[in-house]
């Protein structure tokens, strides 16, 4: 079970420190930036000033999640009080997409509504998957 946790965290630091370090480094390229929000996020944008701004505030927390996650998923019996806190940031997220879905065109313009329920799903799993093999890994150890 230990291996199965350290591969979903470590996918989770992956995807932090990718869109992450993209965020930071890279919003000078305003196409693959909007190009990689359209993927990761489903929803457009318009690259100004202060998106930019607001994009390099999130990639800064998503490159310290990603960093974070990295040593958990090294030692995730050692760190599980950092496991059970990605598990319950991904939980307010599926939170957070369920009541953004219920704004409709209000919030996201140009999503794909079925991509974001699969989306919901996937994360939810996902999030789960974290926290079952976390607990799993308590009941191992004693």
């Amino acid at each position: 079970m230990t291996k199965t946790l350290k591969t979903l965290l470590y996918f989770f630091s992956l995807y932090h420190l990718v869109l992450g370090l993209m965020g930071i480094l890279l919003t000078s390229l305003t196409q693959l930036v909007e190009r990689t929000i359209a993927i990761a996020f489903n929803f457009s944008i318009t690259m100004d000033d202060q998106t930019i701004w607001m994009i390099k505030v999130v990639a800064v927390y998503m490159l310290i999640m990603g960093i974070i996650s990295f040593f958990a998923a090294k030692d995730p019996i050692k760190y599980k009080p950092i496991v059970y806190a990605i598990s319950g940031l991904i939980g307010i997220r599926v939170i957070q997409r369920v009541l953004f879905a219920f704004e409709g065109d209000n919030f996201i313009i140009n999503a794909d509504p079925t991509r974001n329920i699969i989306a919901l799903i996937f994360l939810a799993i996902y999030g789960l998957a974290i926290l079952i093999s976390a607990l799993k890994i308590k009941e191992e150890a004693k």
